[in-house]
C-alpha cells in the first residue's frame, strides 16, 4: 500500500494551511489544454473561503486524477466536465450518514461528468486497489485509491454520486483550517520558478496509449521548457524513432500497453540507439523494480499519478548525465 499512496516526492507530513483556489485554478489550466474540445468545462470556484491544512501537490493530483477520469468516461461522445469549489456548513443530519464528517465549516470541491456513470456494484468497489472498469491496456485502477488515501490523510471525506448514464460526481469535503485568520495565499502546486529543474529546449518522445494522459505529460514537459511530442500507438512512436532516433534527447513511455508493452518498446529503442534515456512509467509494480528495469536499460521507473515536481526532477537528471562512451 506504501507504493500506491508514495507516488510524489511531498511527504503526506507536508501539509500547511493554504487556499485551495489557485491549486484547483493551476490543475484547470493544464486540463484545458489537453482535455478534448468535445468536452465543455462547467467551472465555479469561490475565492473567499478558508484556507485549509493541506499539500497543495497532493491535492493538485486529486483534481487531476478525478478530471481525466471524468473525461474518460466522456471520451466517446461530448460531454461536461464540471468543477466546483464552495463553502459549506456541514449540518448535523448529515453527519449522522456520513462517517468522518463533523458539524462545522468546510470547503466542498465537486468534479463531475455527464459520461457514462456506475451501477452500485461498481460504486462499492472504485476504492479497492488495483480494481477498475477499464479494458486491458487501459489503466491499472489506482488512480481512485490514491484519490482516497490523500483525502483521508488530510481528515476529509469522500462521497461518490452515479447512475448508469446519468454520469459521477464526486463531492470532497475539506475541514476549514481554524488557524490565525491571516494566511498567505499558497501559489500553484508546483515548486517557484527557482524549485523547479527545467529544460533548455530538448526533445522528449511521450508514448501512452492514453491520449489524455500523453497529452498531459506534453503540455506539462512544454511548460517545462521541453519540446515534448506524444504518440499514443507504441509501433508509430517507435517507426518515428527509427527514421530519426538521434532527433530525441529522452524516451518516456507507459509500461502497460495493448500490442506492445514499455519494456518491449525500450527494447527495440535501445537496439537503435544504446545510450538512449528511458523512463518506464506505470502505476503497478508488482514484478516490476528499478533494479529490473535499470537491467534492461531503462534508466529510471515513475509510478503514476506522476507530479511536474517529479517528472522535472528526473528528466533533468537524466540530461544531466553524460552518455558513457560506446
Amino acid at each position: 500500500m506504501r507504493q500506491i499512496l508514495a507516488f510524489s516526492r511531498h511527504q503526506e507530513q507536508e501539509r500547511r494551511p493554504v487556499q485551495l483556489w489557485p491549486v484547483v485554478d493551476e490543475a484547470l489550466r493544464l486540463l484545458r489544454a489537453t482535455i478534448p474540445s468535445t468536452i465543455q468545462f462547467d467551472v465555479s470556484v469561490v475565492r473567499n473561503g478558508p484556507a485549509v491544512l493541506a499539500d497543495a501537490t497532493q491535492i493538485h493530483q486529486v483534481v487531476m486524477n478525478l478530471a481525466t477520469n471524468a473525461a474518460h468516461a466522456m471520451k466517446d461522445r461530448p460531454g461536461r466536465l464540471g468543477v466546483s469549489l464552495e463553502n459549506v456548513e456541514v449540518p448535523s443530519d448529515l453527519v449522522a450518514v456520513t462517517p468522518g464528517l463533523r458539524i462545522g465549516h468546510y470547503l466542498l470541491l465537486t468534479i463531475s461528468d455527464t459520461g457514462h456513470g456506475m451501477d452500485a456494484a461498481t460504486l462499492d468497489r472504485i476504492f479497492d486497489p488495483f480494481f477498475t472498469t477499464k479494458a486491458p491496456g487501459e489503466g491499472t485502477g489506482l488512480g481512485l485509491s490514491v484519490v482516497h488515501g490523500i483525502i483521508q490523510n488530510h481528515e476529509g471525506v469522500i462521497k461518490v454520486y452515479s447512475q448508469p448514464g446519468d454520469g459521477t460526481r464526486f463531492q470532497l469535503y475539506f475541514p476549514a483550517h481554524s488557524g490565525p485568520a491571516t494566511i498567505t495565499v499558497s501559489p500553484a502546486p508546483k515548486p517557484n520558478a527557482t524549485e523547479l529543474m527545467l529544460g533548455n529546449g530538448e526533445r522528449i518522445m511521450v508514448v501512452d496509449d492514453e491520449a489524455i494522459l500523453a497529452l498531459m505529460s506534453k503540455a506539462a514537459l512544454d511548460k517545462l521548457g521541453y519540446v515534448a511530442e506524444s504518440y499514443t500507438d507504441a509501433a508509430e512512436a517507435l517507426a518515428v524513432l527509427r527514421a530519426g532516433a538521434q532527433k530525441y534527447d529522452l524516451v518516456i513511455t507507459d509500461l502497460t500497453m495493448p500490442e506492445m508493452t514499455g519494456t518491449e518498446l525500450a527494447k527495440e529503442i535501445l537496439s537503435i540507439r544504446p545510450q538512449m534515456p528511458i523512463i518506464l512509467t506505470t502505476g503497478y509494480t508488482a514484478t516490476l523494480t528499478l533494479d529490473r528495469v535499470q537491467a534492461m536499460g531503462i534508466k529510471e521507473m515513475i509510478m503514476k499519478p506522476v507530479t511536474i515536481q517529479g517528472l522535472a526532477d528526473v528528466v533533468h537528471r537524466l540530461l544531466a548525465l553524460k552518455p558513457s562512451p560506446p
